[in-house]
């Protein structure tokens, strides 16, 4: 285990503060937090007109100093206001100390005996491999193991908002170890009041999901659902110093527990950083209150830069394909980038640092990427708005922002060099010089792999039926594997995929004309057997055609596609973002039930701000559009045959094609 520390209790000590020996290092004597303070600091984070009592809220207690005084201050905010949320204590056993457990107990019997609130404990479950004595692996772990625990606890106990105590010493002690690290500007905001849940990622309920977008799609069908909801940290008590929390547990006869280990300044490098705070005289911009009023500074500051970039996406024209995870997007010209003219090399900063706030708004739309820092989208100002380029280092780099096509982010950007979708006014040009495509960069081969999910059969593992995965960063899918002892795969579409398919539709296709003409020679027995070979031959066909139409091709290498397995080779099943799906999978079992459907997919949770869906998701592939294409090529083809292919008949305007054996163009 991680170090003996015995349970230490701070009794309170109401009269005689102090004999506290905790130190403290903004000032000798602090007053405790008052109602007052605490419910406005609660109302800038969490606004009254979420105040419901029905509601639940989550508190994050540790049992030490910082969140006892946050429990001492929330019951006491709910005693005088009825319209607060009840709250639920989650407590965490970390397990990596022997008292952690009666740490953990001690807490819980605390929150019910003296605050009447209702807790959990959660432990938590340590990988194997781990070595409690790498203490930079150690703390890594820890803050990880420890979010997604109360990630999930807030899901069990449908909690969406979850109160943290953490106070101004602890932003102090981020902005320095940023500055330490190098991280500036952005990385100098520190934490935010108001938050997603971090090191959550693709757990379903707790990150950016659990629910489902509704409230602007009254009046049309979206091709695909957008996930809604998430969990967020709400952290009200940033602007108090620590010496304030032990006044007011002090104040209010409030116990807390003391882990020693906090004050070891060789353990990580967060209690380094306390220690050099607390026990060294820094220069005055070093110091603990200058260090917030920086972070303080910079949140400010990036704010007004977000909202004017906020303003300039609410206003360019976008259409979001879900289908596809890809994006049309007009960017406003370099002018509307800044609020005064552009003039100085001050001015052109000024822009850029809107306009890589606006690409990183509208790349989250489509990037397969859990996070895309701001400074990896500077690259794609200079190609996109070429004369806020600030300088060339070399003749090279001139050539590389005429390029109309680049990757970055894990996003493939290219110039629409097409008619606009939106429409033009006031010109005749064919298309805009700021419409750009973007789209999931295609995947590499090795990626095929990693990014792969596997569904185990719902008869070998009943609990993994009908759970959430999410997939390339995009996609909430889920399936009800109703094969026997076999799984599915989800993986990236493939050029050889698509190979395969026509392979299909010929084999479906000729097997069904040889099952036919048994049966019409009375030799054989038909036993649905045309039937079901047909429908495979139409299933294969439909995926076919409606491939065909989504454009450009390299889009087809980002649609996610589910396979089984059939002697050694990967079948498709379907393309879930399609909703089609193979009749008979593998010609063995009828697989798919088009009554009951077997999976269930949704885009990912995206901000669209202030934009009507309606008119900013495309209305996508439909069946309807599918169907018309073979009709068309059908017709086409019967038309042909009849002149004996003679070449005088050409479809959709083309020349003489080959077509396959239902006449759809390879």
């Amino acid at each position: 285990m991680r170090g003996s520390n015995v349970l230490r209790l701070r009794r309170c000590l109401p009269i005689h503060r102090h004999h506290v020996s905790s130190p403290r290092w903004y000032s000798a004597s602090a007053e405790p937090i008052s109602d007052e303070e605490f419910l406005e600091a609660c109302r800038s984070v969490y606004p009254r007109r979420k105040w419901h009592p029905w509601l639940k809220i989550g508190l994050a207690v540790s049992g030490g100093v910082d969140s006892m005084a946050l429990v001492t201050l929330y019951s006491r905010a709910l005693r005088s206001n009825t319209q607060l949320p009840k709250c639920h204590g989650i407590i965490i056993d970390h397990r990596a100390r022997e008292e952690s457990s009666e740490e953990a107990e001690w807490v819980a019997d605390q929150l019910r005996t003296k605050f009447d609130i209702d807790s959990s404990i959660v432990k938590l479950e340590w990988p194997k491999n781990i070595d409690l004595n790498d203490t930079k692996r150690f703390e890594t772990e820890a803050r990880t193991l420890r979010y997604q625990a109360l990630g999930r606890a807030c899901k069990d106990h449908d909690i969406s908002s979850l109160l943290v105590a953490h106070h101004a010493d602890d932003q102090a002690e981020t902005i320095l170890m940023r500055l330490i690290k190098g991280r500036w500007r952005s990385g100098l905001q520190g934490m935010q009041s108001v938050q997603s849940i971090p090191e959550c990622y693709g757990i379903y309920g707790v990150h950016n999901s659990g629910g489902i977008e509704n409230e602007r799609t009254k009046d049309f069908n979206l091709p695909l659902p957008i996930e809604k909801g998430k969990i967020e940290v709400l952290r009200p008590l940033l602007g108090f110093e620590k010496s304030r929390f032990i006044a007011t547990c002090e104040e209010h006869c409030t116990k807390w527990v003391e882990d020693k280990t906090n004050q070891d300044k060789t353990l990580t490098s967060r209690n380094a950083i306390r220690h050099i705070l607390r026990h060294h005289k820094l220069p005055q911009a070093l110091t603990p209150r200058s260090l917030v009023s920086l972070a303080n500074n910079m949140q400010s500051r990036v704010k007004s830069e977000r909202k004017f970039a906020e303003t300039l996406f609410n206003n360019a024209p976008m259409q979001l394909n879900l289908q596809t995870g890809s994006l049309i997007v007009r960017f406003p010209h370099t002018a509307a980038l800044l609020s005064r003219p552009i003039i100085t090399e001050s001015d052109k900063r000024a822009a850029r640092n809107t306009a890589t706030l606006l690409l990183h708004r509208v790349a989250e739309l489509v990037s397969p990427k859990e996070f895309s820092t701001i400074g990896q989208l500077a690259s794609a100002v200079d190609r996109i708005w070429p004369s806020l380029t600030i300088d060339f280092p070399d003749k090279a780099s001139k050539k590389t922002l005429n390029i109309e096509a680049f990757s970055m982010t894990g996003i493939h950007w290219a110039k629409w060099n097409k008619p606009s979708i939106f429409g033009l006014t006031g010109t005749l040009q064919a298309h805009h010089p700021y419409e750009w495509h973007l789209w999931r960069q295609p995947p590499h081969e090795y990626e095929l792999e990693e990014k792969s999910i596997r569904i185990p059969s719902s008869t070998k593992r009943p609990e993994e039926a009908w759970k959430w995965h999410f997939f390339d960063g995009r996609y909430w899918i889920r399936i009800r594997n109703r094969l026997l002892r076999q799984d599915l795969t989800v993986r990236h579409f493939t050029d050889r995929d698509l190979a395969e398919l026509g392979q299909s539709v010929n084999f479906a296709s000729a097997e069904g004309d040889a099952a036919e003409s048994r049966d019409r020679d009375g030799k054989h027995p038909m036993q649905n057997a045309t039937r079901r070979l047909s429908l495979v031959a139409s299933d294969y066909a439909f995926i076919k055609t409606a491939l065909g139409l989504i454009k450009p091709h390299p889009l087809r290498r980002t649609l996610p596609a589910i396979f089984t397995k059939s002697l050694g080779k990967d079948v498709l099943i379907g393309l879930p973002t399609l909703d089609w799906a193979i009749t008979d999978a593998a010609f063995a079992v009828r697989f798919w039930d088009r009554i009951h459907a077997p999976w269930e997919v949704r885009y990912k949770n995206v901000d669209m701000g202030k934009k009507s869906l309606k008119k900013s998701v495309a209305r996508g592939i439909r069946r309807r559009d599918v169907l018309d294409v073979m009709r068309g090529a059908q017709q086409g083809f019967m038309w042909m045959r009849d002149e004996d292919l003679e070449g005088k008949g050409k479809v959709g305007g083309g020349g003489k094609e080959r077509k396959d054996k239902l006449g759809f163009i390879r």
